[in-house]
């Protein structure tokens, strides 16, 4: 049996996409302004502003962009996000990943780069420190509390010790995973 391999675009998109998923809402929004080529959300106000201030502001506040920054900043964290997917013509996170891997590789290919990445599967690559967490929480779990004493894995083990081809073997092991 052989396993296709991924290219080193593929696997690049993979490591952005999964950089994109661990920022938090004000992350995304932040990438999601950069996306639409605005500088930041003071811009983005400037250029939309007839726009944003007909779905922010009551039609008896002023439009300025103080008030629709006010009005903007009551929103809700995933409130922003989700107004911007919309504004840009997404209907949620999925659909816009999927459509502009591109645009996130680009965004995070600095911070990829700096990132000492470690393979679990063939097409799973975490940063080392999120591999490390991953695999002591598996050593950590009841369930696999069998296969750690059949498999004879020192549970004692810690996985900030072990390189990255260990932490692949125990991963799959736990994964229950054998050749």
């Amino acid at each position: 049996m052989s396993f296709l391999i991924p290219s080193e675009e593929k696997i690049a998109k993979k490591k952005a996409r999964y950089l994109f998923e661990k920022l938090d809402d004000s992350g995304k929004v932040e990438c999601l302004l950069k996306y639409g080529d605005y500088a930041d959300l003071y811009d983005f106000i400037e250029d939309q502003l007839d726009f944003l201030a007909d779905d922010l502001l009551s039609p008896f506040e002023s439009r300025t962009v103080r008030n629709v920054k006010r009005a903007w900043d009551g929103l809700f964290g995933w409130e922003q996000l989700d107004y911007l997917l919309n504004f840009f013509g997404y209907e949620g996170l999925e659909e816009f990943m999927m459509y502009n891997e591109d645009f996130l590789k680009e965004h995070f290919r600095e911070e990829i780069e700096k990132i000492h990445w470690v393979r679990l599967m063939p097409y799973d690559f975490y940063p080392r420190e999120d591999a490390v967490a991953l695999v002591r929480e598996m050593l950590a779990d009841p369930q696999n509390e069998k296969l750690i004493k059949e498999i004879g894995i020192d549970k004692t083990i810690d996985p900030d010790d072990l390189d990255d081809n260990e932490l692949l073997s125990i991963h799959y092991y736990l994964s229950g995973i054998t050749y």
